[in-house]
Formats: structure tokens, C-alpha cells, sequence
């Protein structure tokens, strides 16, 4: 009896603190009710290493680790600030084990500056982009956004692509979209009006319904498991629900005690999902790159060939964009690399692959190279997937 007392009374624990994660509070603040979980640089740690074994023991039995597949898709959505443009490299097309011809592996490219429907000015600042289904336009879309304050879905699908909705918010300095799987539209701005904005897109309107402060927002993922979103603040990420989904009263709210925080390594940069693990996403700042883990709300380092090479001599000034696929593939934009009109700008994109050590040896090796493409300089990629997560 006394055993089933103790089992009863630890389900009731666990089971308050589920609920204490998905509370959700009234406008933009943390009721104060719950705990924040926060990350300390004592406790992340290393997830891998730099040189693994290609195999590895579960339960007696023998399982391959994930190398470089070539017969994978490797498609990611790069943004190009020298022509204000958003372009899609497929990896798969190059003939140069170096991927020294990137440049013919371009498949797709919307050019704002080129576009007529296009009354906005993204500009030097475009900074975001992301494929997605619009339920809304029927279409495959990419949502995209810039520094400059401009935000606007592209139809991906036409065969000259065009801007199906846009919206500018003078000093918005955007840095990452979303669109919810209804259609709508979640805008994360930075600076002075650093703000989270929704756009009701789904119930025809055309500017946001709601916002809350996010004074240094530059990620925003859809949580497809939870249907919330997941916000990168400066020093933060955190839980964001929204109320009347699909209404023109829609709006967003802080849900209280669902947050972690960076402690030393502040200035948030990049929230891109894992793809291949669903619920955890790569979250960088200014000085490296860490795992967010959604279960266990918890911060761990990457492995250091994911991360940037910044030290005492380099120039680089961290990783402002990463995609990232099952065999372990990771392509990412480093500041400050190459010749650049800005520090927060690279002339290279950054291409890790895991590849086997070969002969006779077991286990496995990073290999990365930097590739520029001529005439072009970039700002973010993210990969080419509809999908969430």
C-alpha cells in the first residue's frame, strides 16, 4: 500500500510540473508563478566529438552512426544581401567534391529589387527566409523578412516569382519569420521596437492583430508537438501560444515558466531545428553554438566542428545562419569571413559534412570547407523543408 501511496504521489509531482510548462500568461509578461529553467555553462557539455566511432552498442546490438549521404537532399534557402535576394542551392548538383561549383547549383532565386509586385524595400538587410505550405494562397510559399523592417511572402511556386503579401514597419529591424500551419504570419523584430508581431493572414488581414515585446527577437519556430511557438530573445528562448488562432483578434502570449536563459554567452542569433530529432533545435549566439533540447529545457554545446573558430586572432564574429539535415550535414554562415561590406555579412558559405575515416580505420571525421559564390554575400540559410521540424 505504501508503495502505491509514493507512485500516486510522484505522478501528481510530474504531472504539476508538465502544467507548470504550459500555463500560458495574459499579454507579453511571465505571471511569476512558475520557474524559470535556466542553462548554466557548468553544466552544458559536449553532445559529440570531433572524431567518433562510426559504430556504437543499444542494447547488444551493433548500429551505424549517420555519415555524409550523398543520395540525401541537401537543399537550403541562402539570403543574398549584395542583390537583396533569396536564392535555393542544391547540393546534390555539384560535380566538385570541394562543392567548388556551388555556383551552378542555384535552382531558384527571387530578386526584390527585380520584382514589380514587390512595393516594399527589403534592401542590403534581407536576413530570413523559409519555405512553407500557405493553406491560405494554396501554394508553396517562402516567407522572408529584412533588417530594414520589411516582411512579405513570395510564391514559390509561379514561375517568376512574385510577392504575395507584404508588410514594412519603419525601425522593425526583422530577423526571423514564421508561418503557422493555418497560414498566418509571426514577424520577430530586434532594437528599440524590438516586437513579436502576428498577422492573421488566414482570416484576411493584412497587418499584424497583436504584439508583444521582444526587445531582441531574432528566432521564431512553429512547435508543431506543443502548437506554440518558440521565440530567441538576446539572452533568452522561450514559449509563445496564440489566442484566437485564425481570427482577426488573434493574439500572442507569453506562456509563464517556460524559458531558458543563456547565463555568459548572451546575444541570441539563430533557432534552426535539428531536422532528424524533433524537438530540439541549434540555437547560436555571438560566441557558439548550442543544442536546445525542448524535453529537458536545457542548453548544451555543439560539437566544436559546428560551432565557429572564433578566438583570441580570428575576425569571426559567430554563426548567423544554420541548416542542418539527418545524416549530420550542416551548412552555415559564420560573420565576418572573406571579404565583406559588413562585419555581420560572409563571402562564404560553410559546408560540415561527417564523412568515414576510410581504409582500414573505424569512425568518423568532420570535413569542412568555405565556398563563395561570385558576385554574391550572405546573411542566413535555413533548409529547404516545409516541414517544422
Amino acid at each position: 500500500m505504501l508503495k502505491k501511496i509514493l507512485a500516486l504521489t510522484l505522478c501528481l509531482i510530474m504531472g504539476a510540473a508538465f502544467v507548470a510548462c504550459t500555463q500560458t500568461g495574459d499579454g507579453d509578461t511571465n505571471s511569476g508563478n512558475n520557474p524559470t529553467i535556466t542553462g548554466t555553462n557548468q553544466s552544458n557539455t559536449n553532445t559529440e566529438t570531433d572524431s567518433e566511432s562510426n559504430k556504437t552498442e543499444s542494447n547488444g546490438a551493433t548500429v551505424e552512426m549517420t555519415t555524409w549521404d550523398e543520395t540525401m537532399e541537401h537543399k537550403f534557402l541562402a539570403t543574398d544581401v549584395a542583390n537583396a535576394a533569396v536564392i535555393v542551392v542544391d547540393l546534390g548538383l555539384s560535380q566538385k567534391d570541394d562543392f567548388s561549383d556551388l555556383e551552378n547549383c542555384i535552382t531558384w532565386e527571387w530578386r526584390s529589387g527585380k520584382d514589380p509586385t514587390c512595393k516594399g524595400n527589403p534592401g542590403k538587410g534581407i536576413d530570413a527566409a523559409k519555405l512553407r505550405y500557405s493553406p491560405y494562397y494554396k501554394r508553396d510559399v517562402v516567407v522572408a523578412c529584412s533588417s530594414s523592417g520589411w516582411a512579405g511572402v513570395v510564391d514559390y511556386e509561379a514561375e517568376t516569382p512574385c510577392v504575395l503579401w507584404e508588410w514594412s514597419f519603419a525601425g522593425g529591424n526583422f530577423h526571423s519569420i514564421e508561418m503557422m500551419p493555418n497560414g498566418d504570419v509571426v514577424i520577430a523584430g530586434s532594437g528599440d521596437d524590438g516586437k513579436l508581431f502576428y498577422v492573421p493572414l488566414s482570416a484576411g488581414s493584412t497587418s499584424p492583430s497583436h504584439y508583444i515585446s521582444s526587445p531582441s527577437g531574432h528566432g521564431v519556430m512553429y512547435d508543431p508537438k506543443n502548437d506554440w511557438l518558440w521565440v530567441l530573445d538576446y539572452d533568452e528562448v522561450f514559449a509563445c501560444t496564440v489566442k484566437g488562432a485564425g481570427t482577426k483578434d488573434a493574439k500572442l502570449a507569453r506562456i509563464g515558466g517556460c524559458e531558458v536563459k543563456f547565463v555568459h554567452d548572451q546575444d541570441g542569433h539563430v533557432l534552426s531545428p535539428k531536422f532528424g530529432e524533433p524537438g530540439k533545435y541549434w540555437v547560436a549566439n555571438s560566441t557558439r553554438n548550442y543544442l536546445f533540447d525542448t524535453e529537458t529545457m536545457t542548453f548544451s554545446y555543439a560539437p566544436s566542428h559546428y560551432t565557429n573558430s572564433r578566438n583570441s586572432t580570428s575576425k569571426e564574429l559567430g554563426i548567423k545562419g544554420i541548416a542542418y539535415y539527418p545524416d549530420r550535414t550542416m551548412i552555415m554562415i559564420v560573420a565576418n569571413t572573406g571579404e565583406v561590406s559588413a562585419e555581420h555579412f560572409s563571402e562564404y558559405i560553410r559546408i560540415v559534412r561527417i564523412m568515414p575515416l576510410g581504409g582500414k580505420l573505424q569512425g568518423t571525421k568532420p570535413s569542412t570547407v568555405n565556398v563563395p559564390i561570385y558576385g554574391r554575400e550572405f546573411y542566413k540559410v535555413y533548409p529547404l523543408n516545409k516541414n517544422y521540424q
